[in-house]
């Protein structure tokens, strides 16, 4: 199914927040996804947003494929340490996410 990505994060802008919500259409997965640039202005509007497979832009930010399977309510963080990398930081528990990854 389709997620909606930030312009930015298609643009080469980093991901930085994945949440997942209950999806508005049979095709949509719930996924959401915004750069660390994007305001709450911005993805307010349709025209900052596309419409894009979950496989897509994992292929920009492959860490994404940790978090396929999270459910409805998910609400995290992409965090890059000082040594460079990355985890996911859950917004909700205040802690780093433990995710299982998905394989195959």
């Amino acid at each position: 199914g389709g997620s909606i990505v930030s312009l930015s994060v298609l643009d080469g802008t980093p991901l930085k927040w994945a949440f997942r919500e209950v999806p508005v259409h049979p095709q949509d997965n719930g996924w959401r996804f915004l750069s660390a640039s994007d305001t709450g202005n911005y993805e307010d509007t349709d025209e900052s947003q596309r419409i894009r497979t979950f496989n897509t832009i994992a292929n920009i930010e492959p860490l994404l494929l940790e978090i396929w399977g999270a459910p409805v309510g998910t609400d995290l963080q992409l965090v890059v340490g000082s040594d460079g990398k990355k985890s996911w930081y859950d917004n909700k528990s205040g802690q780093t996410a433990i995710l299982n990854k998905v394989t195959g």
